[in-house]
């Protein structure tokens, strides 16, 4: 199974901060990028539709462990695809945050 890709990583803060707004915590990139380490072998859709059913389960902001399990059952139920609908970004918005901004 082929996981995210480095292009993804703006995508995958983005979501992640966007996981943590609805949990009111704040992240810093040290966090972020330990998640990224372990969640990266799965695809970035699957990681969105981990992010959704963590969202409905957990009235805190998940852990890697909690958010694992969460991407295999996310591949059970959608299957793999190539595109996340957890958020909505725009080619700007992406470069933008690529370039420290």
């Amino acid at each position: 199974m082929e996981g995210m890709i480095n292009e993804e990583k703006p995508i995958f803060a983005l979501m992640m901060n966007k996981l943590a707004n609805i949990y009111g915590k704040q992240l810093n990139q040290d966090i972020i990028d330990v998640y990224w380490e372990i969640l990266r072998p799965y695809k970035i859709y699957n990681v969105g539709k981990a992010f959704m059913l963590c969202i409905e389960q957990y009235q805190h902001f998940p852990k890697p462990a909690q958010i694992l399990p969460e991407c295999s059952n996310s591949i059970r139920i959608y299957g793999h695809r190539d595109k996340t609908d957890f958020i909505s970004y725009d080619r700007q918005e992406v470069l933008q945050i690529k370039n420290g901004g």
